[in-house]
């Protein structure tokens, strides 16, 4: 729930529960990536949705959104509305530019482009955890600060997107590690329509870093199959999945297939 008060288009007003502008990849509709789910480093970092207000708006090629909130949950966070447990606010902000044409949002469109189409963007935010996620890898009073940059380039039958996540973490003195940790995670992707407007095939590499705890690396291959563009295709992908734990030796693969078909009307 949430509404919106536009002005003009230098400046719109949104209060309530809405979805926040920071992450290029979750800030899309599901049916418009390019594989099946977010990449491992989107569900680790993203900031998903939360309750304030944000004031956006564009002008020529460049696009802002900046907010207020009041704690951001991730996507595995306790159900029903939260607050931060401390006396902070969350703050976040973004700045996209067309370089070239705007890419906009949509991994990918089904469809060529005949100009070649490239932006960046960059969002920051402050966030105070009110619940435990294993996604994050964060727990209750933890406090984040978080750093994305992003970029999306498509021409003709080829489409480009790529990722970059930081965030320092200041845990509670009560936990067992008292020093800060630096977590930060990638991905790039690519997509080629071999038979243009129909069939795509995908590839994928991402990297999540969890200091003192983890590091997963995620190597994925995909086909798509556009029916009718995205309101009705199909999805194919496999990711081999290594994991090593920090502290111990040796690592684990886990292999996943997935498909899905999806019907939009």
């Amino acid at each position: 729930w949430w509404t919106q008060y536009s002005v003009s288009p230098l400046l719109s007003v949104t209060t309530g529960r809405f979805i926040l502008p920071y992450s290029r990849q979750f800030y899309t509709h599901p049916g418009n990536l390019l594989f099946t789910d977010l990449s491992a480093p989107d569900y680790a970092f993203n900031l998903p949705r939360a309750i304030g207000a944000m004031a956006s708006g564009s002008k020529s090629k460049i696009s802002y959104g900046v907010g207020i909130v009041n704690g951001v949950k991730a996507l595995d966070g306790a159900p029903g509305e939260s607050n931060s447990p401390g006396d902070e606010l969350s703050f976040f902000g973004r700045v996209e530019v067309a370089i070239l044409e705007p890419y906009g949002y949509m991994e990918s469109t089904a469809n060529t482009a005949e100009k070649p189409a490239l932006s960046v963007g960059l969002a920051a935010a402050r966030n105070e955890i009110d619940h435990e996620s294993g996604f994050h890898n964060v727990k209750v009073g933890d406090k984040t600060n978080n750093l994305t940059a992003d970029a999306g380039f498509r021409y003709l039958e080829l489409t480009v997107q790529g990722a970059y996540y930081f965030r320092t973490k200041d845990p509670l003195e009560a936990d067992v590690k008292l020093e800060s940790a630096n977590d930060f995670g990638f991905y790039g992707q690519a997509g080629y329509q071999i038979i243009p407007k129909r069939l795509e095939l995908a590839a994928r590499y991402a990297l999540v870093d969890f200091e003192y705890v983890s590091k997963t690396m995620e190597y994925t291959g995909g086909v798509n199959y556009y029916l009718s563009g995205h309101n009705l295709k199909v999805q194919v992908d496999y990711s081999l999945i290594n994991k090593e734990i920090d502290g111990k030796t040796g690592s684990t693969n886990d292999h996943q297939v997935r498909a899905q078909t999806q019907i939009l009307f």
